[in-house]
């Protein structure tokens, strides 16, 4: 309930917390920084760039990826936010077929066509999706996910991104660096933080873009970063990959 909460207090007038970027359309950034590493037909076949968005919340940046032509998933835990999610798509028309425990243990699946809405704990998503969707997105377009779980829960977290990412795909990160480094959620996020957590599972920055537009003043600064898997096939079998070497399990 309690995240619920939070988006409804947001959908009354309350603090807008991490969706101040939306005051200056952070969707359309995001977009254009993705775009340089990944194009929305990117794939081989000439089908769709697949994009990946854990704990989305009802973020514009998930309908906007889509209309640029890219598949996307959205996971997200709040029902609250899955609902304001889905309403921006059905204002367009879109409707949604909704199936429950196609994606996990618990979940609830809304699907239409180019999209996937996940109601679920990422955990719950995660494990499924590490059995059966391995290898399978082109992006991970994370903002702020990674920093609201920390350098020490992010470790597994980032594991498990790895492994849903196809061999060179990337990983888009937008973090939070707070001026005075204090605890969070968000959590301070600076890159050292990232490379120990990522590089280690082969997925090291490639870009580091800088500050983002979004507001949050001179105590927190939103920054973006472009991150990419750079495995090579240890052997000639698909499942066995040279970076598989970090736990799923926090120590």
């Amino acid at each position: 309930k309690g995240f619920d909460q939070v988006f409804e207090d947001i959908q009354a007038g309350g603090a807008p917390r991490w969706k101040m970027g939306e005051s200056v359309k952070d969707w359309e950034t995001q977009h254009e920084n993705i775009l340089e590493f990944c194009k929305p037909t990117d794939e081989p076949d000439g089908g769709k760039a697949r994009v990946i968005v854990p704990l989305s919340g009802d973020a514009a940046y998930v309908k906007y990826a889509w209309e640029q032509g890219y598949h996307v998933t959205a996971v997200e835990w709040s029902e609250v936010a899955v609902g304001a999610l889905k309403k921006q798509f059905e204002a367009s028309g879109v409707s949604f077929t909704t199936a429950t425990g196609t994606a996990g243990e618990g979940t609830v699946v809304h699907e239409s066509d180019g999209v996937r809405v996940v109601q679920s704990d990422w955990e719950s998503f995660a494990a499924y999706a590490l059995a059966k969707e391995a290898d399978s997105f082109d992006v991970i377009m994370d903002k702020d996910a990674f920093g609201f779980f920390g350098p020490v829960r992010g470790k597994p977290y980032a594991a498990a991104l790895s492994k849903l990412l196809k061999p060179k795909g990337h990983v888009y990160l937008e973090v939070k660096e707070r001026a005075d480094g204090s605890e969070g959620p968000p959590f301070h996020i600076s890159a050292d933080m990232i490379n120990d957590c990522f590089a280690s599972c082969g997925v090291p920055i490639v870009k580091a873009f800088g500050p983002q537009p979004a507001p949050y003043g001179p105590k927190m600064t939103q920054v973006a970063y472009m991150l990419q898997r750079q495995c090579v096939r240890s052997d000639q079998s698909a499942e066995t990959w040279s970076f598989f070497c970090c736990p799923m399990k926090a120590p």
